[in-house]
């Protein structure tokens, strides 16, 4: 028997109280330092995980370069919308130049002054027919390319319809082909038509009309152009004859229409 006065039952309550003590794991820190430790398997989650991910990939980003690269892109977007209408100002005005030089240099189709010649029976005594020469001049520096022309005349015994269709006509038994001619820088080729003195005498007594009237089709050189179109149409008003020159006069007065260049034609 023990001499202590303690009973036996508290003094193994004590050393089991003290073994769980020593038994329990040891806890340090505060709560908040608990809370902010997340367990492994908190990251485990696929929307936390990326949100974590994002997180780093925002910390790692060096910002001030980032401002830098997009302060870049501004100023070179600038740039190129500056060369852009640079470039385009300057197709402009190569273009603009080229058309004026092509407009300088080009041929370029005109109907000078119409002559008229007399021409005799084989005796010598009286004028049989006139022949009149509608010369197409080239004022341009280059040739013509592709060039045609037709020339017509008609007698009526009053003025030039309003309707009139300016028609290609040929004399009988002539072939239906128009003239193909080239021109050089600076030159000229003649259309010559001969009308009968009858035409002619009557014209004069004011008993009748006669029209002139015609086209020159062509080409110029420089390429991508579009074709090249000159009209006219005259009367033949008065033929008188030039003592001094041993020559004849002709008067003619333009039509009201069918007199034109290029674009103005294709505009009737």
């Amino acid at each position: 028997m023990s001499d202590s006065n303690t009973p036996q039952g508290q003094d193994s309550t004590e050393n089991d109280a003290q073994n769980t003590k020593k038994s329990e794991p040891q806890r340090s820190g505060s709560i908040g330092t608990q809370a902010a430790t997340q367990p492994d398997h908190y990251y485990a989650h696929p929307q936390r995980a990326a949100q974590s991910r994002w997180q780093k990939i925002v910390d790692n980003i060096d910002w001030s370069q980032v401002f830098l690269d997009l302060l870049l892109i501004l100023i070179g977007v600038k740039l190129a919308c500056i060369y852009s209408s640079q470039l385009k100002a300057m197709l402009k005005s190569n273009e603009i130049n080229r058309e004026a030089l092509e407009s300088v240099q080009r041929a370029f189709i005109f109907l000078a002054p119409v002559e008229g010649t007399a021409y005799k029976n084989s005796a010598g005594t009286k004028i049989k027919s006139f022949s009149f020469r509608f010369p197409w001049e080239n004022s341009g520096v280059t040739p013509t390319r592709n060039m045609a022309t037709h020339v017509n005349w008609t007698f009526l015994p009053g003025p030039l319809p309003n309707d009139f269709s300016f028609p290609d006509l040929w004399s009988p038994g002539q072939p239906h082909i128009n003239a193909h001619v080239a021109i050089g820088p600076k030159g000229s080729t003649n259309s010559t038509v001969p009308v009968s003195i009858e035409y002619i005498n009557a014209m004069l007594a004011h008993k009748a009309h006669l029209y002139f009237w015609g086209w020159a089709k062509y080409r110029d050189i420089f390429p991508n152009t579009p074709d090249h179109l000159t009209e006219f149409c005259m009367e033949l008003t008065d033929l008188r004859f030039v003592r001094a020159e041993q020559r004849f006069q002709p008067e003619w007065v333009s039509c009201i229409s069918h007199n034109c260049y290029d674009e103005e034609c294709a505009a009737k």
